[in-house]
């Protein structure tokens, strides 16, 4: 938040100068000033450390397409059509317009289903460790858990419930994801 010494409000015209369309992550590293998850982990992958799209080149392919699937129509049916409602409501008075909401609920409820189906038991959605289709799934579950009922869909899923459990005690979530609910 503070990249520079002076906090950059989001949204503001100084998140701006770092994102054109104002928009989360950011890498600040020296004068390299690098948007957008997947750039940022494609430029970490030649950096010492973990390898956030690890495995021979069918995996890795396979590890960019989850990802992909994740961040284009989880991220519509999740966050787009759910969690910006009640971010920034558009209702009379900046209200919440529930009907909204309501009428977007299948769709989320679609993707849940084949996120909970595809991550069965385990704490990373692909393989045994943490990819990149996890560092986009991650925050988008979390922030619907936090929802109130019953507008909190994940609570339906005791294995998505489970997941973001894992991964709020991690070192990566601090100070990103919310604390336990």
């Amino acid at each position: 938040k503070a990249p520079y010494g002076d906090e950059i409000p989001l949204f503001s015209d100084q998140h701006a100068g770092l994102h054109p369309f104002r928009k989360m992550p950011v890498l600040i590293e020296g004068d390299l000033v690098l948007p957008e998850t997947l750039a940022i982990a494609r430029y970490l992958e030649d950096k010492p450390g973990p390898s956030f799209i690890p495995g021979d080149s069918i995996q890795q392919a396979e590890i960019i397409s989850l990802a992909c699937m994740i961040s284009m129509y989880a991220h519509k049916a999740i966050v787009a059509d759910i969690l910006l409602e009640f971010r920034f409501p558009k209702g009379p008075d900046n209200t919440v317009r529930f009907d909204v909401v309501k009428d977007n609920l299948p769709r989320a409820r679609t993707v849940l289903d084949w996120v909970a189906e595809r991550l069965g038991e385990r704490n990373f959605i692909y393989g045994d460790r943490f990819t990149l289709a996890d560092a986009y799934l991650i925050p988008m579950l979390d922030y619907l858990h936090r929802l109130p009922e019953p507008w909190n869909l994940s609570s339906a899923y005791p294995n998505l419930c489970g997941y973001i459990g894992y991964h709020r005690v991690q070192y990566y979530s601090e100070g990103v994801l919310g604390q336990a609910v």
